[in-house]
């Protein structure tokens, strides 16, 4: 959402090139081969997310939904 977001991009213009059009793999690596976490409640598991994420998920541009769990306080990640 941060491309989407952008305040310095023009209104009605799209502003995300093909590098910012889906997310890398780079952000879920973390998550690779963690079938074994399947079935554990979500605040039992590590967030590994990139570090960038966290700065995402406060910035009121970006943000999270209403409602999220997260809004109430980031986890340490």
């Amino acid at each position: 959402m941060n491309w989407l977001t952008d305040p310095n991009a023009p209104l009605g213009k799209g502003n995300a090139g093909m590098d910012q059009a889906r997310v890398g793999i780079e952000t879920g690596q973390d998550y690779e081969d963690c079938r074994y976490l399947l079935g554990t409640p979500a605040d039992n598991i590590p967030v590994m997310l990139p570090p960038s994420y966290r700065k995402l998920a406060a910035d009121p541009r970006v943000g999270l939904p209403d409602g999220h769990l997260w809004k109430q306080k980031l986890p340490e990640w």
